[in-house]
């Protein structure tokens, strides 16, 4: 996918949250399933000690949040742990600002997640510029054209700590009824994309009866996860867990669970 096309998609993204916004948010108040089980993950790869002993002789975890939205995974850790060191980023401002008044204006940021430079100056608060527990959900699919999406991945495997988890969500889309409403091609008041500009696996799906509103979607084939685990092994990062949860089937969303080893 060339770079025209993938500008192009990513601000159609940003063009569909900010048409959606209100409506997204109130669709998305509570916890994902699958959250409880990450708990567990967590618990078990840190010592529950960890995260809920406050005393000043013991670290204090860094968790970034990518794709943070209204802050939920926030709100669930905090009733899970009682200490953190939280960060989430997310490009939707709507979004950003439902966070901020709710749960803290110094936990949540406005910033580009797929950009390395929008992003440099959030990461540089956290010790070291990484983080013990990085988490994505919601979010691998809307990231358009193959060697972007490795870009990405090497990007977000570096911000990992020794013995850190990084816990991503890829949708099952082809398991939900909604797909079945999916197109190849769109055109807008402010977008024209055609099949012929993407890859294997992308679609396009809108929002109710909003006019205009459309986001971008990719599947993940089995061997493009396999060339993912590739990518994260070079980082130092195994693949530990991989489990199906969330919707009504417990099928919706892929978790994938990757812990530093301490190598690099």
């Amino acid at each position: 996918m060339n770079q025209k096309t993938i500008k192009k998609i990513l601000n159609l993204n940003t063009d569909f949250y900010n048409r959606v916004g209100d409506d997204f948010d109130l669709s998305r108040q509570s916890g994902w399933k699958g959250w409880g089980k990450v708990t567990e993950i967590i618990r078990h790869n840190f010592n529950d000690k960890t995260f809920n002993n406050k005393s000043s002789d013991k670290k204090i975890l860094g968790v970034l949040d990518l794709g943070c939205g209204n802050g939920r995974f926030y709100e669930f850790l905090t009733k899970e742990f009682k200490s953190f060191a939280y960060t989430g980023l997310d490009n939707n401002k709507k979004l950003i600002e439902t966070a901020k008044n709710k749960y803290g204006t110094e936990l949540f940021w406005e910033a580009d997640i797929f950009s390395e430079t929008n992003m440099s100056h959030f990461i540089a608060k956290a010790e070291s510029g990484k983080f013990d527990l990085i988490v994505s959900f919601g979010v691998t699919h809307h990231i358009p054209g193959k060697e972007f999406r490795k870009k990405w991945f090497e990007r977000i495997s570096r911000l990992v700590s020794d013995e850190g988890l990084l816990i991503l969500t890829f949708w099952n889309y082809h398991l939900d009824k909604r797909f079945n409403k999916a197109v190849r091609e769109i055109a807008t008041d402010k977008f024209s994309i055609t099949k012929n500009d993407l890859e294997d696996g992308d679609h396009f799906l809108g929002w109710g009866k909003a006019e205009n509103a459309f986001r971008y979607f990719h599947k993940y084939e089995p061997e493009e996860l396999k060339r993912i685990d590739k990518v994260f092994e070079d980082a130092g990062l195994r693949l530990v867990e991989t489990f199906d949860s969330d919707g009504k089937d417990n099928h919706l969303n892929l978790y994938r669970i990757y812990r530093k080893t301490g190598r690099n």
